[in-house]
C-alpha cells in the first residue's frame, strides 16, 4: 500500500498474512507461525509528541533483543507509519471476536489438524456468520 493510500486510514491493530503466490512460502509460514505462537507487543504512542519516543524505544528494544539485523529498515518504516498516522482521517477498530476466530483456526492449522485451505475457508465462514449476526 502506498503511503498516500495508507495516510487516509489507521488501524488500532495489525494483521499478518502472506500472498498466495509468494516465492518464499515456506519461510513465510515459519515467520507467521513464530509470530502468532510467540507474540511480542509492539507499541507506538499516537499521542502527539510521543511518536518519536515510541520509535526510539522500539529501536532500542530491537537492539537489546538482537533483532536489529533482521529489520534493517525498521526506523524508516516506523517514521513512514508515524507520518501516515498523523495524517489519518479514519480509525478502524479491532474486533476481539473476529480475532478469536482467526487465532482459533490458525492454531488448528499450525497444529497440523487442518490444511491452509481448510483454515482459510473456516475463518471466512465463521467470520461471515459472526459479522452477519452483528451487522444484520
Amino acid at each position: 500500500m502506498s503511503p498516500a493510500a495508507f495516510a487516509s486510514k489507521a488501524w488500532n491493530s495489525c494483521s499478518m498474512g502472506m500472498a498466495a503466490d509468494s516465492k518464499h512460502e515456506d519461510e513465510g509460514w515459519v515467520f507467521l507461525r513464530g509470530f502468532y505462537l510467540n507474540p511480542r507487543t509492539y507499541t507506538m504512542s499516537v499521542i502527539q509528541g510521543s511518536l518519536e519516543q515510541s520509535i526510539q524505544r522500539e529501536l532500542h528494544q530491537r537492539e537489546e533483543e538482537g533483532n536489529a539485523a533482521y529489520w534493517p529498515h525498521a526506523e524508516a518504516d516506523m517514521r513512514l507509519f508515524a507520518d501516515a498516522f498523523t495524517g489519518a482521517s479514519v480509525l478502524y477498530r479491532h474486533d476481539d471476536a473476529v480475532w478469536e476466530i482467526v487465532q482459533t483456526e490458525a492454531n488448528r492449522y499450525f497444529a497440523g489438524q487442518i490444511s491452509a485451505e481448510e483454515c482459510a475457508k473456516a475463518i471466512q465462514s465463521r467470520a461471515s456468520i459472526y459479522l452477519s449476526e452483528q451487522c444484520g
